[in-house]
């Protein structure tokens, strides 16, 4: 079900930056945030709309402004947006384990959350887009080597390359010291 309201709209929900990161292109705007979780939101809809949208594309680095585009989930390699981390009272206590995702041009690194009595790999297959924290995404853009740290990014494991268990040390920033 797709949940876009028309701009302006007296119920109009909060807007949050989103980065969209697709196959050949990385598209930043704004977004209205439907729920508590970002991670729900991408799991309940099956296509977004983005507001005051640029795209970069890969191939040669160019942006352009694009107004608004609308990014389906399958489309859609990783994401993340600015601003609160959802509901405390939602949150759970999870274990964290480090994780290296390959999804097409990107790779990301980050630490995934499942439940101490849950197997992280059976948790992770269970929704299509899952949380990393303490995360980075590096990709070329026009020849140039992209790095970015983030808080949280979501990754789309159902069309990720390859999720693997990894150490803390293979997903620390570059150049973060013992």
């Amino acid at each position: 079900m797709d949940e876009r309201r028309e701009p302006g709209a007296a119920d109009a929900r909060p807007q949050v930056e989103f980065v969209a990161y697709a196959e050949d292109c990385r598209i930043s705007g704004r977004m209205e945030l439907h729920g508590d979780r970002l991670t729900d939101m991408l799991n309940r809809n099956e296509e977004f709309v983005l507001l005051d949208a640029s795209v970069e594309a890969l191939a040669d680095g160019r942006t352009i402004t694009a107004g608004e585009v609308p990014v389906t989930r399958d489309e859609l390699l990783a994401a993340h947006a600015a601003g609160p981390s959802g509901n405390p009272s939602r949150h759970l206590h999870t274990r964290r384990y480090p994780v290296v995702v390959r999804s097409g041009p990107y790779v990301i690194r980050g630490y995934m959350h499942a439940p101490p009595a849950v197997q992280p790999e059976e948790f992770a297959r269970r929704r299509a887009m899952i949380p990393l924290s303490d995360a980075w995404i590096e990709y070329l853009s026009g020849g140039t080597l992209r790095r970015s740290p983030v808080d949280t990014i979501v990754v789309n494991h159902k069309v990720a390359d390859s999720i693997d268990f990894a150490a803390d040390e293979d997903v620390a920033p570059p150049g973060a010291g013992p």
